[in-house]
């Protein structure tokens, strides 16, 4: 190899570290998103959601959560609008108890995406705790009032398990929701369990390289030009080892089509992040895919009219 190719090729790998170094940093130092617009904290309280922390032994961390019951009220109405890099989705929900079934007591548990926090999940809390449910909704590892670092859903499911134990009445049925990286928590947790009744998940998250690589080139495209793609998979592996998994750690896809339980998966054909192509051929008697057309990747986290006519459904085969 002569001198100037060594050195071409020395300073193109000292970039593509460096890059992929600053892509790492980025996704486990990341805060979470404000949630100001969604409402404060004594909003939040006032809405019937408690506050409660969690502590494991086991993996020594700490996470709050809220817990919420059912409500009693004969209407629920909501209007919010959900920005990404390219569009503004407005989700609407109104709904009255007159057009509800009686469900079996139940309990769900919603997990969120990431840089996202238990807050993101309060309005499909409140529609969840109006078909009747008691609801716990955790922070992950790493976000909103949670200690340590990110272990980008899966670390989380341990912990997050422990919540449930600790909650969940086992007479009532249990339900599990993740929206995008909370898919990974959500789908690890029911392989883990044999008490699960149902598995709902909202733009769930492919495996988590490909998912910082789809985000980065859909939301900042500039960017991850100047990047490139090769340091953006290298910087989210490496963020990754920095807690001890792998990009296959955090692939639900094997796990899908092996739990025994119903599993609604609700896309967007619009989602760049998380597209209904990338599930819409999975296969199997329990599995229900639905695509949920000119819906951004944030706006997946809300029940709206539509995804709610879904569930309702899907409660009630």
């Amino acid at each position: 190899m002569n001198f100037v190719r060594y050195i071409s090729l020395l300073l193109a790998s000292l970039i593509l570290t460096g890059c992929a170094s600053i892509v790492s940093t980025y996704l486990q130092s990341a805060d979470s998103f404000d949630y100001d617009s969604i409402g404060s904290y004594e909003h939040i309280a006032e809405l019937g959601f408690t506050t409660r922390e969690h502590c494991s032994a086991n993996e020594g961390r700490c996470t709050q959560y809220f817990i919420g019951e059912p409500l009693t009220s004969r209407r629920l109405q909501y209007q919010t609008e959900l920005s990404s890099a390219h569009s503004i989705t407005a989700v609407e929900l109104s709904i009255t108890r007159d057009s509800l079934p009686v469900y079996a007591p139940s309990t769900i548990v919603l997990m969120h995406g990431f840089r996202a926090s238990k807050e993101f999940m309060v309005n499909t809390a409140l529609y969840f705790r109006f078909l009747g449910f008691n609801v716990i909704v955790p922070d992950l590892l790493g976000h909103g009032d949670s200690s340590g670092k990110k272990t980008f859903g899966v670390i989380d499911s341990y912990v997050i398990n422990e919540i449930i134990a600790k909650e969940h009445v086992p007479q009532r049925n249990l339900y599990l929701l993740g929206n995008s990286m909370g898919a990974v928590t959500a789908t690890r947790i029911a392989s883990m369990r044999d008490d699960v009744h149902g598995l709902i998940l909202q733009a769930p998250m492919l495996n988590f390289s490909e998912a910082v690589y789809r985000y980065s080139n859909s939301n900042y495209p500039f960017l991850a030009g100047l990047i490139g793609d090769e340091a953006i998979l290298e910087g989210a592996s490496s963020a990754l080892s920095e807690v001890n998994l792998t990009p296959s750690d955090t692939n639900i896809m094997p796990m899908l089509s092996s739990l025994p339980i119903p599993i609604l998966i609700l896309t967007s054909s619009a989602d760049e992040v998380s597209p209904y192509t990338s599930f819409a051929d999975l296969r199997g008697e329990q599995v229900t895919v639905k695509n949920l057309p000119n819906r951004n990747h944030p706006s997946m986290a809300v029940v709206g009219n539509e995804s709610s006519a879904i569930i309702l459904n899907w409660l009630g085969k």
